[in-house]
């Protein structure tokens, strides 16, 4: 299977729109369609890591490097028998719920929001780690 081939799946089993996607990535709605198309094959590993992160699979397996149990997530199992919810806690339920009723855009800024906050509580923990090492 192509990376292209991959990225879509990975995209459609998260429900999420090209125009989501490209936005999650700071990327267009032309260039998701290329890379999904194979038009566009040679992917900056940047934007594959960053795709990855957002679609919830490693790189790796985008690449075609592996295969198998492609999700990042001890859960994946149940995921991908489609029992997401006996998994989720009531906050993740709730924000899965309020998700699916926004707008496209809405999506986007919600996820754009979470990966804000992952990010600034990544580099909390990066530089609480460095100054201990001082």
């Amino acid at each position: 299977m192509t990376i292209g081939k991959r990225i879509r799946e990975a995209r459609k089993k998260l429900g999420i729109s090209q125009e989501t996607l490209a936005r999650s990535v700071n990327s267009t709605k032309q260039a998701i369609y290329k890379y999904e198309n194979d038009i566009v094959t040679n992917i900056p590993m940047e934007k594959v890591e960053i795709m990855a992160d957002v679609l919830s699979v490693t790189p790796a397996y985008l690449m075609g490097w592996v295969d198998g149990n492609v999700y990042q997530c001890p859960d994946a199992e149940a995921i991908a028998e489609g029992k997401i919810l006996d998994v989720l806690n009531d906050q993740e339920k709730t924000l899965l719920r309020l998700f699916r009723e926004v707008s496209e855009e809405g999506k986007m800024r919600m996820i754009q929001s979470v990966l804000n906050v992952h990010d600034a509580e990544i580099k909390s923990s990066d530089s609480a780690g460095n100054s201990s090492l001082a």
